[in-house]
């Protein structure tokens, strides 16, 4: 699987630097992947959804490491 568009929308936000959107073989698009800055570094957040409970649900996450290191 290949990034085949990345569309970053920066942030005046002080924590979210910005918000990223990615198409996969031009077949698989996941919005509102969150770009976080921390005192490590940056790093990218899924989307989730704030349930009634006050919890979060990952709308879409990341299957294995390699995934994981070829979007950040």
């Amino acid at each position: 699987m290949q990034v085949t568009e990345a569309r970053i929308y920066p942030t005046d936000e002080d924590i979210v630097r910005a918000y990223v959107t990615i198409a996969f073989d031009n077949w698989l698009m996941i919005r509102e992947i969150k770009v976080i800055r921390s005192t490590t570094g940056h790093f990218v957040s899924m989307p989730a959804k704030k349930q009634k409970d006050g919890t979060h649900r990952q709308l879409a996450y990341l299957a294995n490491a390699q995934t994981r290191r070829m979007i950040q």
